[in-house]
């Protein structure tokens, strides 16, 4: 009993002695060799950003040319190995030919300690060190919230025939995010307001998500200091009537007309003609018309007409959507094709024979009777209102 009463103490000293042992801190890359002659971590960027807690990491290669070595041969050595090594790390985009790899690459806290692994076998030409590189974590910060569903920055509303669509405007959000903005809305049955409830997703336009490299919403969000949710449910308040042209000054719709036209057209486009109701339009199309106008692509004129959508929305005339261009005699642009009906003329002696109406001046009568005096100048590209 003595002898085990000894050993229970000799034990329970041993492990007292033991927790007085503190354990070495971990130091970064301390065993890592260094003895190469190059090292891969020398020739990529590091890029992290996004929210304390909530922060992403990216890598890229550093452009690299002759002048970063002491000689040719080196540098043709080093570009060569680097560019089979492929050292890219890209969020919300996939390299399929990338050698690189992190243990974490989001939800990044400060002090958080990423390795970088290269996954290449093959002999390089240079003396490069590619074992695995312990990166530290820091830079990240607070990020500004914004609300890309809130009323400063889109209206959400449908039409009669069962179509939702979303009027951006844009107030509360950077230049930039507004002009390429996209909203995919679905609904849970019969539209009607006050009672719909809408399934909104927020995106951008894939077009400039890739130009500008940042591939996603959430990635354009956090590189710009943002954050926000990009999901969301809505109450459907508006369904908006087709618009009633009478006794309505027709500058406004111009200017709608003009500023989707060029986008399409670019600055060959030349005048809007006329905008009309064809009869298929008149019979099923409540929200359907069809814009006459004409293109300098050429050097003269050339008519065209496209069928479109359009509403009023926030005080505003918005062009939802558009379609392909058809050629026309040069006589339709101020004459109603058969068993058509005209709704504005612009060909006419009070807007200016052969004059784009953008250039003029006149008193326009919004729907509800407001009244404003609009000076048209010349159509700048802007937004897809069918977002």
């Amino acid at each position: 009993m003595k002898k085990i009463m000894i050993r229970l103490l000799a034990g329970v000293m041993c492990l007292s002695l033991c927790g007085c042992i503190r354990r070495k801190p971990h130091i970064p890359n301390e065993k890592r060799g260094n003895e190469y002659t190059y090292d891969f971590i020398d020739y990529v960027d590091i890029h992290v950003f996004g929210q304390d807690g909530d922060g992403y990491l990216e890598v890229k290669p550093k452009d690299i040319s002759v002048r970063d070595f002491m000689s040719e041969g080196e540098y043709i050595g080093m570009k060569k190995d680097l560019d089979r090594l492929a050292l890219y790390l890209i969020q919300g985009k996939d390299y399929y030919t990338s050698n690189l790899s992190a243990s974490k690459s989001t939800g990044l806290s400060n002090g958080d300690i990423v390795t970088l692994s290269i996954r290449f076998k093959e002999p390089l030409l240079m003396d490069i060190n590619i074992e695995p590189y312990e990166y530290t974590v820091e830079g990240l910060g607070e990020l500004k919230s914004i609300d890309l569903f809130g009323k400063k920055n889109v209206t959400f509303f449908a039409t009669k025939d069962g179509m939702c669509y979303a009027h951006v405007l844009g107030k509360d959000m950077p230049e930039d995010l507004a002009e390429n903005i996209l909203y995919r809305i679905s609904s849970d049955g019969t539209l009607e307001t006050g009672k719909t409830i809408l399934s909104v997703e927020a995106d951008m336009d894939e077009g400039f998500l890739e130009e500008k490299e940042y591939h996603a919403l959430k990635i354009y969000l956090a590189k710009n200091r943002l954050k926000g949710d990009t999901e969301t449910e809505k109450v459907l308040n508006t369904i908006v009537d087709p618009i009633n042209f009478s006794g309505l000054a027709s500058a406004a719709v111009e200017s709608a007309l003009y500023d989707r036209l060029y986008q399409e057209e670019g600055s060959y486009l030349g005048k809007v003609c006329s905008l009309q109701k064809l009869p298929r339009q008149i019979s099923e199309e409540p929200y359907g018309y069809t814009a006459v106008y004409y293109n300098m692509e050429n050097g003269t004129p050339r008519y065209y007409r496209r069928g479109l959508k359009m509403v009023y929305v926030d005080g505003e005339f918005l062009v939802l959507e558009l379609e392909r261009r058809d050629s026309v005699e040069a006589a339709y642009a101020g004459r109603a094709f058969p068993d058509g009906e005209m709704v504005l003329n612009y060909m006419t002696e009070k807007t200016g024979e052969g004059k784009p109406a953008k250039e003029q001046k006149e008193e326009t009568v919004l729907p509800g009777g407001k009244e404003k005096e609009a000076e048209k100048q010349p159509a700048e590209e802007g937004g897809d209102m069918g977002k």
